[in-house]
C-alpha cells in the first residue's frame, strides 16, 4: 500500500497549470474575467482569494507593507495604468466566523491608513494592497485580525471585476517572535516500509547560508504555520520517501507555543476538513519541544494521525536564519 502523498513534480505541474487562469469554467465562457474576441483577457480579480494570512512586524515605528495584490487577468501587461477602487466588506469575517467557529475582530480603522484606489501600473499585471501602520505596539496581540476586502468598480473602461475573485478575506497579525525563515531538518519514525516512509534524518533542500526554504508564517499571538518555500509553494509538511522528495498531502501543520515559556503547547493541521483525516498532536513522550529564545530555533516532536494507519512520531528541528 502507498502512502498518499502528492508527488513534487506533480504538484509542481499541477500549480503551473492554474497560475494564469481563473478558478471555475465561468472564465472561459467569458461570463466574467471577459475575453475579448483577440483572446487579451480583461479580468480583474484577487488572486489570492478567498482568504490569505498576513502578518505586520511588531515595531513601534511606521511601517507600510504589501498585505496582497490585485491581478490583471491578461495575456500581455497593462496598457496603462488601471485603477481599481476597493471597499471594506466586513461581512466576510462575519461570515467566517460562522463557518469556522472562529472569533475574527476587524482591525481598528484608527490603527492603519490604506489607499482604497490601488493602481495596476502601466507595463504590470500586479497591483499592490497597501496599508501603513504608523505603531504596531498600539495593536493587542492577543486578539485575532481581519479585514474583508471586495473589488468595487474599476475607473478604466474594458475591465470586468472578476466575480468569482473579486473578494477576500485578509487574516492579520502582528509578526510574533516565532515567525521566520528556517531550515528544516526532520526524522519521521513507525510507518512501515510499504507506506514508503524514509526513517533516516533529512535536510529540505532550497537553503543556503543566508536563506531558509521554510517558512514559519504568524497564524495567531502565539501560533505559527509551516510553508515549503523551495518546492510546493505553499503550506505543507515536507517529508523524504524512500525515493523523493515530497510532502504530506491535505496538511497545514500549525504549532501552537507558551508565548511565557516557549514550550510547544500545541501541533494541529489547518487544512480544512483534510479528505484524508490527517491530524497533528504534540508528542507528549518528549518533554523538550519548544522555541529557544537564544537561537530561536524551533524544537518540534509531533504526531500525524492518518485513520487506518500507525501514528507516525515526527521530530522537526527548525534552524533559524533570519527574518521572514
Amino acid at each position: 500500500m502507498k502512502i498518499n502523498i502528492a508527488s513534487l513534480s506533480a504538484l509542481l505541474i499541477s500549480a503551473a497549470m492554474f497560475t494564469s487562469c481563473l478558478k471555475d469554467n465561468g472564465f472561459e465562457e467569458q461570463k466574467y474575467g471577459i475575453k475579448d474576441p483577440s483572446g487579451v483577457s480583461l479580468g480583474i480579480s484577487f488572486p489570492e482569494s478567498p482568504e490569505k494570512d498576513f502578518a505586520i512586524d511588531a515595531l513601534n515605528t511606521a511601517q507600510t507593507v504589501t498585505m496582497c495584490n490585485l491581478n490583471l487577468e491578461a495575456d500581455q501587461p497593462a496598457p496603462a495604468d488601471v485603477n481599481v477602487n476597493l471597499v471594506l466588506n466586513p461581512t466576510l469575517i462575519s461570515a467566517y466566523n460562522s463557518a469556522n467557529g472562529t472569533s475574527l475582530v476587524s482591525l481598528p480603522t484608527s490603527r492603519y491608513t490604506m489607499n482604497m484606489k490601488v493602481k495596476i501600473p502601466k507595463g504590470a499585471r500586479m497591483g499592490d494592497v497597501s496599508i501603513s501602520v504608523p505603531d504596531a505596539s498600539l495593536i493587542d496581540p492577543t486578539l485575532s485580525y481581519a479585514m474583508g476586502l471586495s473589488i468595487a468598480s474599476i475607473d478604466e473602461s474594458g475591465y470586468t471585476i472578476a466575480s468569482n475573485l473579486k473578494n477576500i478575506l485578509v487574516k492579520i497579525s502582528v509578526k510574533n517572535k516565532y515567525d521566520g525563515t528556517y531550515v528544516l531538518k526532520s526524522k519521521l519514525l513507525d510507518w512501515l516500509s510499504g507506506y514508503g516512509i524514509s526513517n533516516t534524518p533529512f535536510t529540505w533542500p532550497g537553503s543556503t547560508s543566508s536563506y531558509g526554504s521554510i517558512l514559519m508564517i504568524t497564524a495567531g499571538p502565539t501560533s505559527v504555520k509551516m510553508f515549503d518555500d523551495w518546492g510546493f509553494g505553499t503550506y505543507i509538511h515536507p517529508i523524504r520517501t524512500t525515493t523523493a522528495w515530497s510532502g504530506f498531502g491535505s496538511t497545514e501543520p500549525k504549532f501552537t507555543f507558551d508565548g511565557t515559556t516557549n514550550a510547544l503547547t500545541a501541533a494541529t493541521n489547518d487544512f480544512p476538513n483534510p479528505p484524508n483525516g490527517r491530524a497533528f498532536r504534540v508528542n507528549t513522550a518528549v518533554t523538550t519541544s519548544r522555541w529557544d529564545p537564544v537561537t530561536k530555533n524551533i524544537y518540534a516532536a509531533i504526531i500525524m494521525s492518518h485513520p487506518g494507519r500507525p501514528d507516525l512520531q515526527i521530530f522537526d528541528t527548525l534552524v533559524y536564519v533570519g527574518p521572514r
